[in-house]
């Protein structure tokens, strides 16, 4: 059993259906200002709002550039990994 606190991962190669829809995706939609380019001139008065759209950015952030990297080791390897969170039952 893992002691408390500590995370245990590995590398999973990412299915080449998501890299595809992802390559799709970027195709149609390219990356959009996330809400921090909004919110540093008054758009946004609220201090609560402002605080959610910076947690909310801050999520979109993690995973814009976790999809950038995949697409980095797709394009320079023609496949790509991400490190997943095991648990003990998933070992087996």
């Amino acid at each position: 059993m893992a002691a408390a606190g500590i995370r245990k991962t590995k590398m999973v190669k990412v299915e080449q259906s998501y890299i595809d829809s992802l390559l799709a995706f970027r195709a149609a939609c390219p990356p959009r200002p996330l809400f921090t380019d909004f919110i540093d001139n008054d758009v946004v008065s609220c201090e609560q709002m402002r605080r959610c759209c910076e947690r909310a950015a801050a999520l979109l952030k993690k995973r814009q550039d976790e999809d950038d990297e995949i697409l980095r080791q797709y394009e320079a390897n023609g496949s790509a990994y991400w490190e997943v969170e095991i648990r003990d039952e998933d070992e087996e």
